[in-house]
């Protein structure tokens, strides 16, 4: 028989058991106790894991097993990680922060700042672009990640299409790292460098257009920007920088599958979001041919986008860095981005880009004559981007009550027409509206390219065909055009578009234009003009604005004569609006003569005065 300390002891082994069988029962009855069981609760209040976005199993263990020493870990990793960021140390930098982002998955701030680190300080202190750009992926990758385990949170989705937009498309190496980017876009078979030789090692010519036909902007920007000349330096450039971030995994040598496998989120460049509802209709981390006009600011896009779902989720999660009403425009703002980069690239109509001293007459000469192919026809596009532009500014406007018809504006009290003033001019919603209604126009993108053609002729010193271009009637049009009844090409779109032309940064943008047609004319036609000049001089004392096209007398005073160089012609935008007041204001003037450093006047405005001067030598001859 036990003793009695014995029979003691298992009483409360069966009390305890039986507390405990009691307490879990509770536990259980309270956790799924309807709406006000914990579990109900926890879901309402997203602290559950599965809540706050995707779980880690290894970080959870890592989390675990440090238990109260994590705070000093991280600490300590904290410290250690800019001792070898000092130390150039980058790949331990690398290690430290992914174990760091791993102890303390749901503090947002060590995300951001980490793959700020990586895609920004990191980066800028690398030689090699492709170095830089894999420190940029990093950082990117690292955020997406850090997204994925955040859920609804905006600032990390529009951080992402941030680093994305201006660590890549508007770096210093932007023309490379745009390259590279839209590399990374592509499958790998597709600009694996063997593709382009045959066995006997010549180049096959028949994969080679076909790339170039599939991919017109990269193998343009590589021509006109990074100096690959010929298609062997378009082929090195895709050797060199075969081993970059993608979005597939790297063809296995062993298989003779042309089929390409997506990596794994974590390891996928670019990183693209889930479908956005805000528009369901953009790219996707599953969409497959991005195509060659999808670029880093084809991905802002898409980020931007997404980071709207949350301003509209249940929470209504506000962006904490920027004024809401800012931060919701910036998905127009990205595919305004897109149209101006395809203008700046050559990239307008249908027409295409003709590539000419590539393409032997016969393949079986390689050296021999060449003839020129086209690629990128059939497409408007800069025409469509700037359509999809207008639509996402005319929604935008449409939805958060920045684009309003008269009817609805004298319908607001004094206090809601003081908002919609406010956030107008705190968007420059005007600006970003107008410009792209007017530029989607058929009229707008062919003098858009016009004057494209023009700068290119210019550069390649084929001065008399640049002046053409200038005069033709999709750009300013000959003289004979330039009275406001005759009007034709940019100057009629002004005309007819009095928002667009009282835009002060489109005024300062095609007076630029203006500048360097007039500045080639004054250079190409001195040498007749300077000797009506000086026959004026002797016969006149009048003084008159220069018109270089008609052989009349051109006036200025002996007295009040100024250097050739200096001298002030009248272009074809150096008059009055409809409304009597000038294409370009003094202040747009002054701002892009100051950018240029401008010493003299190359155009005249009305009223301009001339300015003494000494009287003008006769010109020597050859």
């Amino acid at each position: 028989m036990a003793s009695p300390l014995q029979q003691q002891s298992l009483r409360r082994k069966i009390i305890y058991f039986g507390l405990i069988l009691v307490l879990f029962t509770l536990t259980l009855v309270v956790r799924r106790a309807g709406t006000y069981g914990m579990e109900s609760m926890a879901n309402a209040l997203e602290v559950r894991e599965q809540n706050l976005g995707e779980g880690d199993l290894i970080g959870t263990v890592l989390q675990l097993s440090l238990s109260g020493s994590r705070g000093m870990v991280i600490c300590y990793l904290w410290a250690d990680a800019e001792g070898k960021k000092k130390k150039h140390e980058w790949n331990q930098l690398d290690q430290r922060v992914s174990i760091l982002v791993k102890l303390q998955p749901h503090f947002i701030s060590p995300w951001l700042f980490q793959s700020w680190n990586l895609a920004y300080n990191v980066s800028v202190e690398l030689d090699r672009v492709r170095d830089k750009y894999y420190y940029v992926a990093r950082g990117i990758d690292l955020l997406a990640d850090g997204e994925r385990k955040n859920r609804d949170n905006p600032e990390m989705r529009f951080s992402i299409g941030n680093y994305t937009q201006s660590k890549i498309g508007i770096s210093d190496e932007n023309n490379t790292m745009r390259s590279l980017f839209q590399m990374s876009c592509m499958k790998p078979a597709e600009r694996d460098p063997a593709r382009f030789r045959r066995k006997n090692g010549e180049l096959d010519w028949t994969q080679f257009e076909d790339f170039c036909t599939s991919h017109p902007i990269t193998v343009r920007r590589l021509r006109d920007h990074l100096r690959c000349k010929t298609p062997e330096d378009v082929i090195d450039f895709l050797r060199d920088n075969q081993k970059i971030p993608s979005r597939y995994e790297d063809p296995d040598p062993l298989s003779d599958a042309d089929t390409a496998k997506f990596r794994l989120l974590a390891d996928r460049f670019p990183a693209l979001p889930p479908p956005s509802e805000f528009d369901p209709s953009d790219v996707t981390f599953n969409t497959d041919n991005l195509g060659d006009d999808f670029d880093c600011y084809g991905t802002a896009r898409a980020w931007y986008s997404y980071a709207q779902d949350p301003l509209h989720s249940a929470k209504k999660k506000k962006p904490r860095y920027m004024a809401k009403i800012i931060f919701q425009g910036y998905p127009a703002r990205a595919q305004a981005y897109v149209a101006e980069r395809l203008q700046q690239e050559g990239w307008f109509d249908g027409d295409g880009w003709e590539i000419t001293g590539w393409k032997p007459a016969s393949l079986g000469s390689p050296d021999g004559p060449k003839v020129s192919f086209v690629v990128g026809r059939g497409r408007n596009w800069s025409g469509d981007a700037w359509e999809k532009a207008h639509q996402m500014y005319k929604d935008h406007g449409e939805k958060n009550k920045l684009y309003m018809t008269p009817e609805d504006l004298r319908s607001l009290s004094p206090e809601e027409r003081q908002d919609y003033d406010y956030n107008r001019n705190l968007t420059n919603f005007k600006h970003f509206y107008y410009r792209s209604m007017v530029e989607r126009t058929h009229e707008a993108v062919a003098g858009r390219k016009a004057f494209f053609n023009a700068d290119r002729l210019r550069k390649a010193a084929e001065y008399t065909q640049a002046l053409r271009m200038y005069e033709s009637d999709a750009a300013f049009g000959p003289p004979a055009t330039w009275p406001k009844d005759k009007a034709v090409g940019w100057k009629r779109l002004l005309l007819n578009n009095l928002e667009f032309r009282r835009d002060q940064d489109i005024q300062e943008d095609i007076f630029m234009v203006h500048y360097r047609y007039l500045k080639l004319l004054r250079d190409r036609r001195e040498a007749p003009i300077r000797q009506l000049l000086l026959v004026t001089e002797l016969l006149s004392q009048k003084a008159e604005p220069v018109s270089p096209w008609n052989p009349v007398p051109l006036y200025a005073s002996a007295k009040t004569t100024i250097p050739f160089k200096d001298f002030p012609f009248k272009g074809p935008l150096d008059d009055i609006d409809d409304e009597g007041q000038p294409f370009f204001s003094p202040d747009v003037i002054a701002r892009a003569l100051g950018r240029i450093g401008s010493t003299g006047p190359v155009v005249m405005s009305e009223g301009a005065k001339l300015e003494p001067a000494p009287l003008l030598p006769p010109r020597a001859q050859p």
